[in-house]
């Protein structure tokens, strides 16, 4: 009785495996036509480069270069000194501990001169309009002491970000 129970069971397990269906193929089965909706965004891009080390004794003057730049209409990257107390930068003499001074950061606009008074106001802007075919651009800021103290050497840290925001 176990062996014919098994034959059955065999017989209907393998009649059970799925067997490939062959359907009458038409050409017009397999034709149409349609259309698909794309959307994208394609962000700005570009690499920027700010000076690691300024002397402000030999170069009150620091560039800012962006290259590879594709600045979207509309929209301008900034860069920021984010560390301005009052709108200044602080320096510390080198061997003095008590000796300090301020300097500020001026922004060119064409022919005139800004000082930068907080950390909302970019230090140098580029917009779209800089950058034809993804050129490159140099855009330059100034640093000033605004009053000498204690002869001698002072250094200081000016901390900055950059992003790329609406136009107003």
């Amino acid at each position: 009785m176990k062996k014919v129970l098994a034959l059955v069971l065999s017989v209907l397990m393998i009649a059970s495996f799925s067997t490939t269906a062959f359907a009458a193929e038409t050409e017009d089965a397999y034709a149409g036509s349609g259309e698909l909706q794309i959307t994208g965004h394609i962000y700005s891009s570009y690499t920027i480069t700010i000076p690691a080390t300024i002397n402000i004794k030999d170069t009150p003057i620091c560039e800012v270069t962006v290259n590879d730049a594709y600045i979207e209409e509309g929209y301008s990257l900034d860069v920021f000194a984010t560390n301005l107390e009052s709108g200044f930068l602080s320096l510390k003499h080198t061997t003095n501990q008590y000796a300090s001074t301020e300097c500020s950061i001026i922004r060119y606009e064409g022919d005139s001169t800004v000082t930068v008074s907080s950390s909302n106001e970019p230090i140098v802007s580029f917009t779209a309009s800089d950058f034809p075919n993804g050129t490159s651009c140099v855009k330059y800021f100034g640093l000033e002491i605004n009053q000498w103290g204690t002869p001698g050497d002072y250094t200081g840290t000016m901390k900055y970000s950059f992003s790329c925001n609406p136009i107003d």
